[in-house]
């Protein structure tokens, strides 16, 4: 797939995550409606306000995804944060179960704030 242009690297995250999203359920997330997102992969619009939401929603670097520099992949200071915060859960000594008690949590308090904003 050619990924020259940012309605290909918009089309093409989209449906590498895990599960793909529907243009309808990315447009929720990012709070624009689904003609939006086809107006985005069609190339219709260039470019958006909600960048920082979608490459976040997408879990890509934000400078890739508007000007297709670098790698699809975030940035180290994101991962370092995720290593921060798994060696934070290790230590807490939680089990398995635990631990998805946690991570749902933490995604329900996530989308609450995403619903905040808007």
């Amino acid at each position: 797939m050619n990924l020259n242009t940012f309605a290909e690297r918009t089309k093409w995250a989209r449906t590498q995550v895990n599960p793909a999203l529907s243009q309808k359920a990315l447009a929720k997330l990012i709070g624009v409606t689904p003609a939006t997102i086809n107006k985005i992969e069609s190339g219709a619009l260039k470019s958006t306000t909600k960048l920082v939401e979608l490459a976040e929603c997408l879990n890509v670097d934000i400078n890739w995804l508007s000007t297709g520099s670098g790698s699809p992949e975030k940035s180290t200071v994101k991962l370092l944060k995720l290593s921060h915060l798994e060696d934070t859960l290790d230590k807490l000594g939680l089990n398995d179960d635990e631990l998805l008690r946690v991570e749902k949590a933490a995604l329900d308090e996530a989308m609450k704030i995403i619903l905040e904003k808007r």
